[in-house]
């Protein structure tokens, strides 16, 4: 520190003070951390609704338990951080194999206000196609680039007759600079996938033929992998062991390329019961996948 002047360095790293500097930059222009999440709700055989959420960092998972209590099924992808401005415009584009009932759903457009707890916008699926709704949710946001622009400025003196009229030049040009806010296109902020799949009930009822001693849906192979779709490798191995597989099981199967699917095909037996539900639920809170837990529960 350097007081001779009355001024008081701090001394720190480069990058603490450019982060500092981010951070207060942010701050100054209302810049909020979010989450920004989809979830999938079943109405009838071919239709479904779509929430799009952008929820303060803070408010996230809080928001995420609202939407799974009234039925909504999150996606693989749970949810995207972003910051996003107080006031900011954004659109909502939908990409996929279906179409969105435009007279009920709500627009696409969505003003963040951070006040506001609930900043979301509901969409209607429809799809006519065996297959189930696959494609993507995109919030994107307009850019706006900084230009000089420079104008020029006529001012006429008063006319002169005579010899003066030739020799004088009765408008003066002058050119002056300014700054403008110009749109420069539109940013993508995040891309969440929605795959119907995920909570399609015909797969919670129909029995697999290479599963099909398994009665408990939550706990069929095929449930389990998208289960390990959400985790990595290091959550799911520490999964194995809160789940009290041994480190000899877990170590001979660490080298495999789906090792998620080794893993909890030796945890699980041909014929599990209902316990395993239970002891899933506890050891993924273990591992501090509160949100997973919730969702098998």
């Amino acid at each position: 520190m350097n007081d001779a002047f009355g001024i008081r360095f701090a001394v720190g790293s480069k990058k603490n003070f450019q982060n500092s500097a981010e951070s207060a930059t942010l701050a100054v222009l209302q810049y909020r951390p979010t989450e920004i999440f989809a979830g999938l709700k079943k109405e009838t055989d071919n239709k479904l609704t779509l929430i799009v959420e952008i929820a303060l960092k803070h408010f996230g998972k809080k928001r995420r338990k609202y939407w799974r209590q009234k039925g909504f099924r999150l996606q693989t992808m749970e949810y995207r951080d972003s910051v996003v401005q107080d006031g900011e415009k954004l659109k909502i584009s939908l990409e996929g194999n279906f179409q969105i009932d435009t007279i009920v759903s709500s627009k696409k457009h969505i003003i963040f206000n951070h006040n506001k707890k609930r900043n979301y916008r509901t969409f209607y699926i429809v799809s006519d196609q065996q297959e189930p709704p696959i494609g993507d949710v995109v919030v994107v946001r307009t850019t706006k680039k900084i230009v000089e622009q420079m104008i020029i400025d006529k001012l006429e003196n008063k006319h002169k007759h005579g010899l003066w009229s030739v020799l004088c030049n009765n408008v003066v040009k002058v050119a002056t600079s300014t700054k403008v806010a110009k749109e420069n296109g539109i940013e993508e902020l995040v891309r969440l996938p929605i795959d119907g799949q995920l909570f399609d009930e015909n797969q919670d009822v129909r029995v697999n033929i290479d599963d099909s001693q398994c009665t408990i849906p939550v706990l069929r192979i095929s449930s389990l992998c998208r289960l390990g779709q959400q985790l990595s490798e290091d959550e799911c191995y520490k999964l194995g062991v809160k789940l009290n597989i041994s480190d000899e099981k877990l170590s001979s199967i660490e080298s495999k390329l789906d090792f998620k699917t080794a893993m909890f095909e030796i945890w699980r037996p041909p014929r599990p019961n209902e316990t395993l539900v239970f002891n899933l639920v506890i050891a993924l809170k273990k591992i501090r996948m509160g949100n997973e837990a919730d969702a098998v529960q």
